[in-house]
């Protein structure tokens, strides 16, 4: 089961917004997606998230919301 579909940075996906672990406002590039089994997906009601790497820290976070 491959859960992580894309994994490859996309930096022409980018938002800039605060970091929830640095608290520097700072770019964030599209990383891929997260999809979950459909079991998971039926509980939670939740099937995939988009995940975003803080470009200053590095950090993992999904479903960003620009906050500027």
């Amino acid at each position: 089961m491959k859960l992580l579909t894309k994994i490859q940075p996309q930096p022409d996906l980018q938002l800039a917004t605060q970091c929830p672990t640095c608290g520097h406002y700072s770019a964030f590039t599209w990383i891929g997606e997260q999809r979950y089994p459909e079991r998971v997906a039926k509980i939670t009601g939740i099937d995939k998230v988009n995940l975003w790497r803080c470009e200053h820290c590095m950090t993992t976070v999904s479903n960003l919301e620009n906050q500027a």
